[in-house]
C-alpha cells in the first residue's frame, strides 16, 4: 500500500511537472496597457513560480496552491508597438510567451452579426470585405476568436489562438470587430486586440451567468450536455463555456451585437442587459467597464417586434450608465438579417469608444468638432398644427443628403390615427417640423417606426437618426 501511494504521488508530481496556461495567454497576445493585469495557470503544487517580463526589471513570483493553481498580478506599461516576452519559471521548467503587444483590448460578443467574419457567409456578403482583407496586413491589430462551445458548468479554458491581421488571417476575424479595431488603432496609434466570443442565434440569457439569469425566472433543467438540443436558447451555457474562462483577462470594454433572438422579450430586455452588464463588471473585478452595443438594423421580421426592440435598445442607451448605441437605421436590408455594411457598424462602435472612453483622457479630441453619436429625440411642442421635434446630440442641424424622406414620418391627433406626414428640416438647428393636412391638433409623431425602413435623416456629421415615437400607445 505504501508503494502504491508513493507511485501515485510520483505520478501526480510528474503530471504537474509543467507550466500550463489558458489558451489566451499565448504568443501574439495583446495586454491592456497601464493596468494591473491578472495572469493565472497551473504548475507543480507548493512550489514557487516566477514571471519575468521584458518591459520591466521587476520579478513577479507566487507559491503555487496545493491544487496546482496559481494567480498573480502584473503591471503593464504604456502601449507601444514593440514586441515583449513573458518568461515563466519553476525550478528547471521554463515557458515563454513571445511577440506580446501592449495596447487596448476589447471583448466582442453576441450572436451572428458579431460572429459574421470578414469573408462573409453564403448569401451574406460583407460589403468591401475583399479589398479590406487584401489591405489588412497590420501586426498591431490582433484577434483571438473563441471556438463556439457551450456547457452546463463553468469551464476553465477556451479553444482559440491570437492572430495578427493579414490576408491569411483577417478573413475569419469578426467583421464588426475588425473595423472597430482598425479605426481605433489608426486614431490612437496603439495596438488593438479584440477577443471575439460570439454564437449565431444565441439569446441573451445564454450569455448571463446563472446568478444573474436566475432572478428573472430563467431555468435550465438539463442534466447533461448531450441532452442539449438548442444550446443558443439555454440559459448561461454560452457564458459558462465561452466567457467564464476569460473572466479576469483585462479588457477596456465590451462590444455587444445581439438582440434579434430576444425580440419578443423587448419589454424585459433592458433589465436583462443591465443585470448582465453589472454581473460581468463584478466578476471581472477591473472596474465599471463600458458596453457599447449595436441597435438592430431594420429588417422585415413581419411582426412589428423589430422596431419595438430598437426602441428598447434606445432606452438602454439613454438610461443605463456605461453604455452607448450604434444606430443602423440607414443600412438595414429587407430580406437579409445581416447588414452587409459592417464597416459602418464597426466604425460607429469605434466612434462611441473614442468619444465616451478615450476622449476624457486624450487631448487630441476637440469636443467642438468631434462628434460620436446619433441624434436622440428630446421633446415635442405644437404650433399652428405643426409638431416641432427637438433633439440632443445635434449641431449644425440635420440633413437627408439628398435622399427622399417620403413615408418616414407619421403624425396623429387625439383619435390615435396616424397619417403620412411631411417634414421640414430647419437649417442649423436641432429641430424638425412635421405636419399633415388631416391632423389639425397633433399629439404624436413617429419616425421610421416599422420593422423594415430605410432611414435617411442624419446629423450633419452623418450619424443616422434612430427610429422613435413620441407616444407610448400600445
Amino acid at each position: 500500500m505504501f508503494l502504491l501511494i508513493a507511485l501515485f504521488a510520483i505520478f501526480i508530481s510528474a503530471l504537474y511537472a509543467q507550466i500550463t496556461l489558458p489558451a489566451f495567454f499565448s504568443d501574439k497576445m495583446v495586454l491592456q496597457q497601464q493596468s494591473e493585469i491578472s495572469v493565472w495557470g497551473k504548475a507543480a503544487p507548493d512550489k514557487k513560480l516566477t514571471i519575468n517580463v521584458s518591459w520591466s526589471t521587476t520579478k513577479y513570483s507566487v507559491v503555487v496552491n496545493n491544487d496546482s493553481t496559481w494567480k498573480l498580478k502584473i503591471q503593464t506599461p504604456e502601449a507601444g508597438y514593440g514586441h515583449h516576452t513573458l518568461v515563466f519559471k519553476q525550478g528547471k521548467l521554463t515557458k515563454s510567451i513571445k511577440e506580446v503587444l501592449i495596447g487596448e483590448v476589447w471583448l466582442c460578443s453576441g450572436q451572428s452579426n458579431m460572429e459574421m467574419p470578414m469573408q462573409g457567409a453564403s448569401n451574406q456578403p460583407v460589403l468591401g470585405g475583399l479589398e479590406a482583407i487584401m489591405l489588412s496586413t497590420n501586426d498591431a491589430i490582433r484577434c483571438f476568436t473563441v471556438k463556439k462551445d457551450y456547457s452546463l458548468q463553468p469551464k476553465k479554458d477556451v479553444a482559440g489562438e491570437w492572430q495578427s491581421a493579414s490576408p491569411l488571417t483577417t478573413p475569419t476575424f469578426s467583421a464588426a470587430g475588425y473595423y472597430f479595431a482598425r479605426l481605433l488603432e489608426q486614431v490612437l496609434r496603439v495596438p488593438v486586440g479584440i477577443i471575439n466570443s460570439s454564437y449565431g442565434g444565441s439569446w441573451i440569457e445564454a450569455w448571463m451567468p446563472k446568478e444573474a439569469a436566475f432572478p428573472f425566472g430563467f431555468k435550465n433543467d438539463i442534466k447533461k450536455e448531450s441532452e442539449i438540443i438548442e444550446p443558443k436558447k439555454e440559459p448561461w451555457v454560452m457564458y459558462n463555456a465561452m466567457l467564464s474562462p476569460l473572466v479576469g483577462y483585462n479588457i477596456k470594454g465590451v462590444l455587444w451585437y445581439q438582440g434579434e433572438s430576444n425580440r419578443n422579450d423587448y419589454k424585459q430586455y433592458p433589465a436583462y442587459f443591465a443585470a448582465m452588464h453589472k454581473d460581468w463588471q463584478q466578476r471581472w473585478g477591473i472596474g465599471k467597464f463600458p458596453i457599447y452595443f449595436v441597435q438592430l438594423a431594420p429588417y422585415d421580421y413581419g411582426d412589428g417586434t423589430g422596431v419595438l426592440m430598437r426602441e428598447a435598445q434606445e432606452k438602454i442607451a439613454q438610461n443605463q450608465s456605461g453604455t452607448g448605441m450604434a444606430v443602423l437605421t440607414d443600412i438595414g436590408e429587407e430580406k437579409i438579417i445581416h447588414p452587409s455594411n459592417k464597416k459602418l457598424v464597426g466604425e460607429r462602435l469605434a466612434y462611441l469608444a473614442l468619444g465616451k472612453t478615450y476622449y476624457p483622457m486624450n487631448e487630441k479630441f476637440n469636443i467642438n468638432y468631434f462628434f460620436f453619436q446619433s441624434p436622440v429625440y428630446r421633446y415635442m411642442e405644437v404650433k399652428d398644427n405643426v409638431a416641432i421635434l427637438y433633439f440632443k446630440y445635434v449641431t449644425r442641424g440635420f440633413s437627408s443628403f439628398g435622399a427622399s424622406t417620403d413615408g418616414l414620418f407619421e403624425i396623429a391627433g387625439e383619435d390615435r390615427k396616424f397619417y403620412p406626414a411631411t417634414m421640414k428640416l430647419v437649417n442649423q438647428t436641432n429641430a424638425i417640423q412635421v405636419s399633415a393636412p388631416e391632423v389639425k391638433n397633433p399629439v404624436a409623431v413617429r419616425y421610421a417606426f416599422k420593422d423594415y425602413v430605410k432611414g435617411t435623416i442624419y446629423s450633419a456629421q452623418g450619424f443616422p437618426l434612430s427610429s422613435f415615437r413620441t407616444d407610448k400607445w400600445e
